[in-house]
């Protein structure tokens, strides 16, 4: 566990996403430092030794942790004389917390048809400065045509190695 990582969570995501008050964010911390922090998921907790280490009154202390309840950063699993037995939950176990992460698809640029639906236009034109690949005049993708250097009877595919840009003129 590394508690770098858990403290950017809360300070990134838990916290501004769950708008915890400030005695909530003390409470919290003081929950996780005495159970996960500590290779524990939970731990009892009295109310009055819990107000007197974050330095809030009782009331107080009861509300903030009914709240965390409420949240889901904590789940009371117990009540009892000794206390409340509570688990804490770490920010990548709260559902919605922490932003999810999306896989992008590698994309292999060699397999691409760069012929087909003129899709890739605007990146052949770019890499050859919107000019005409034969005569160097000025083009827009609006204006030009897809050319293959080597003809497509000759063996070539349609990849960026053998399609360019050229004026509707001298396109062949």
């Amino acid at each position: 566990m590394d508690a770098a990582t858990i403290i950017k969570q809360c300070e990134d995501h838990l916290f501004p996403s769950l708008q915890l008050s400030v005695r909530e964010r003390v409470l919290y911390y003081h929950l996780l430092r005495h159970t996960r922090l500590e290779g524990k998921s939970s731990a009892i907790f009295a109310l009055m030794p819990l107000s007197k280490a974050t330095g809030v009154s009782d009331s107080s202390s009861r509300e903030d942790i009914r709240s965390l309840n409420e949240r889901g950063c904590i789940k009371i699993e117990d009540k009892s004389r000794n206390g409340h037995l509570v688990r804490v939950f770490l920010p990548e176990e709260i559902a919605g917390v922490l932003p999810m992460e999306t896989s992008v698809a590698e994309i292999d640029i060699e397999t691409l048809d760069f012929f087909a639906n003129r899709k890739f236009v605007s990146a052949l034109l770019a890499r050859e400065d919107h000019r005409c690949f034969y005569c160097l005049k000025s083009i827009r993708v609006e204006s030009c045509e897809l050319d293959h250097v080597v003809a497509q009877t000759n063996g070539k595919n349609n990849s960026y190695r053998n399609i360019v840009c050229s004026c509707r003129r001298l396109s062949r």
